[in-house]
């Protein structure tokens, strides 16, 4: 397991692998690639490589047993309610936005699904991140973070994002982190990005 918390579990499923969940709700199923199999009703799950990809509650039985092929997937159990919805932007009056990635996946009463693709040597958007979020790495890379006018801090040195790594990050107001990155490796940085929308209080 990579992550539990109270707002989700976060399981990797690589080539070999089983996974046996007993609830099925509110699972999240993130890839760049590869097959799976749903033991039980023996149905094939395949996305093809080169994109990143989402799909939420992508099983239709209370019980699954899934076994990876090939490539990794990671699948995520969510946490909370669908009878509450958070609203869908928040911002604060100076401008900065609150989308976090480049292409927005999913949106639904419990999660925002971001694919994060910034090709090398280009910069992302500088962005303020409102919720907490984990962020999935799906290639190496090398990164230099960006303040808040979307300049290199002075005291910055590149960041190694390693593939496969997950990093859980709480936020808090009043004041939500601003930030931005530029791409300094050699091939495209990649991630998910997976923002939790309900309040603790509601879980």
């Amino acid at each position: 397991m990579l992550l539990e918390n109270e707002r989700c579990q976060v399981h990797r499923l690589g080539p070999g692998s089983c996974l046996e969940l007993f609830q099925s709700q509110r699972l999240l199923l993130l890839s760049a690639g590869g097959t799976l199999r749903e033991e039980l009703s023996c149905n094939l799950l395949q996305v093809p490589e080169g994109n990143l990809h989402a799909a939420w509650e992508p099983f239709s039985t209370k019980k699954v047993r899934l076994r990876g092929l090939d490539g990794m997937f990671y699948i995520v159990q969510v946490y909370g309610t669908h009878t509450f919805l958070a609203p869908s932007t928040l911002a604060l009056d100076d401008g900065v936005r609150t989308d976090v990635g480049t292409k927005l996946l999913i949106e639904n009463a419990l999660v925002r699904v971001w694919a994060f693709e910034v090709e090398a040597g280009r910069a992302c958007h500088v962005h303020r991140h409102v919720r907490d979020y984990f962020f999935l790495n799906m290639v190496e890379s090398n990164t230099l973070a960006l303040d808040q006018r979307g300049e290199p801090d002075q005291n910055a040195t590149a960041s190694r994002q390693e593939e496969g790594k997950l990093t859980f990050v709480r936020v808090r107001g009043p004041s939500y982190p601003v930030h931005g990155l530029v791409n300094v490796g050699l091939q495209t940085f990649r991630q998910f990005v997976v923002e939790f929308q309900q309040p603790l209080s509601r879980l």
